[in-house]
């Protein structure tokens, strides 16, 4: 049995065409294959790396975000904001629905009081 599948059309900033094209074909795979998989990664990160992908953590407090993040991935600790392993399934709907979008959200709080 096919997993369903999803078809989305984006925009690329001028230039960003080329350079995709460019790792596509280093790494042998579809245009497709490789949006997926970016998209997947990008999905299975913690909220707090997500804004920090998206530009959403304000440049005062960016490096001391860096800094807990990495302190955090070196201890091995999986943060309770992250959609881990629930991509396959689809099971991530109602998380994703009730995740706050705010920079200041509490995924936020929960990496630095830790």
């Amino acid at each position: 049995m096919s997993r369903m599948r999803q078809n989305i059309n984006i925009e690329l900033a001028e230039g960003c065409k080329d350079a995709l094209e460019l790792v596509r074909s280093w790494n042998g795979m579809t245009q497709k294959e490789l949006v997926g998989r970016l998209i997947g990664w990008f999905c299975e990160q913690d909220r707090v790396v997500q804004q920090v992908i998206l530009g959403q953590i304000p440049e005062e407090i960016a490096p001391e975000v860096a800094e807990i993040i990495l302190k955090k991935m070196q201890s091995g600790k999986k943060s309770n904001s992250t959609f881990g392993g629930r991509l396959a399934s689809g099971g991530y709907s109602d998380e994703l629905a009730a995740a706050p979008a705010a920079v200041g959200s509490p995924a936020i709080g929960e990496i630095a009081d830790e």
